[in-house]
């Protein structure tokens, strides 16, 4: 299948998309204008065809081929990588990984969505099966939350504001800045995971439009792994300095369960990091190879 191609679009054909992607939380009220921005991304598209789900719906877990493929021979006795019999210290992050996968698999499915996407990976992400490569490169995806360089990262953002927070979306999804009229542009990327936290959990979302519907709301369009091919988004009421998420409402508009938090219950974290790390174990020389986001198949018709 042939892939997405980027183009610019005019101002006018993006808040027309973003009419098709997102219904408006608020009624009476038009888009203000130049402040938000988009991808191409759709959930249709870019997301996975199959829910989210957690450690007992798959026979899969991170194990030494893994480890080898994201640290490399430091993560194996003897150096050896084929096949790769964990160190005690790597095999104890392992373990540490795979009890937190218990309730679901939502930051791999978030990264994974992101990569393929800028990518431009084929096939698109909705066709790809749950079968054995693609789930261990979601589980890969996901052990990435636990290195050290992206926890500091993730703290880092979790500290910022609100504001700051929708403001570096905007910008990541190629916006432009101080009320400058943004447009959807090729440099646009999927940059950032999003994380949100209430008294029932945390959740990982992969955001891909910022719409602000009056001058202090702004609803970000998501990928949710939990609800596959629908249209899902955060509302941010940046003068209340709270959002609001519809977690499990089937109608995420009338949902009288949405979750709610302020600034530090929303947390960003750049891609980038998560292939830059230092290994959780060991003298911190190794890093995270390349390598370890990349989905491999036998099939010779895509690739990425």
């Amino acid at each position: 299948m042939k892939g997405k191609t980027r183009v610019p679009l005019t101002l006018v054909a993006f808040l027309a998309l973003l009419t098709l992607l997102v219904a408006s939380a608020c009624s009476g009220n038009d888009t203000f204008e130049g402040r938000g921005a988009g991808l191409e991304m759709s959930p249709m598209e870019d997301g996975f065809a199959f829910p989210n789900f957690g450690e007992r719906d798959t026979d899969e877990f991170l194990n030494g081929a893994d480890l080898a493929l994201m640290f490399g021979a430091s993560a194996c006795v003897d150096e050896i990588t084929d096949p790769c019999r964990p160190i005690a210290e790597a095999a104890a992050w392992a373990m540490m990984v795979n009890n937190a996968r218990a309730s679901g698999h939502c930051e791999g499915f978030a990264v994974q969505s992101a990569v393929r996407f800028d990518e431009d990976a084929e096939p698109q992400t909705i066709y790809l099966d749950k079968d054995r490569e693609v789930t261990h490169s979601i589980i890969r995806a996901f052990a990435t939350q636990f290195l050290p360089d992206v926890q500091a990262e993730t703290n880092k953002w979790a500290k910022k504001s609100l504001k700051e927070k929708v403001d570096a979306l905007v910008e990541s999804f190629g916006g432009g800045s101080d009320g400058e009229a943004s447009k959807l542009v090729e440099l646009g990327q999927a940059k950032f995971t999003a994380g949100l936290y209430s008294a029932a959990g945390g959740h990982a979302l992969l955001p891909y439009a910022v719409e602000y519907i009056t001058t202090d709301v702004a609803k970000i369009s998501v990928l949710d792994s939990n609800w596959p091919e629908r249209d899902r988004y955060i509302k941010v009421d940046l003068a209340a300095n709270k959002w609001y998420f519809s977690m499990f409402g089937e109608d995420p508009e009338n949902d009288p369960d949405e979750w709610s938090g302020g600034p530090r219950d929303f947390d960003l974290t750049p891609r980038d990091v998560r292939l830059s790390s230092v290994a959780p174990f060991g003298d911190g020389a190794s890093r995270v190879a390349g390598s370890i986001l990349v989905i491999r198949s036998a099939t010779p018709n895509w690739s990425i």
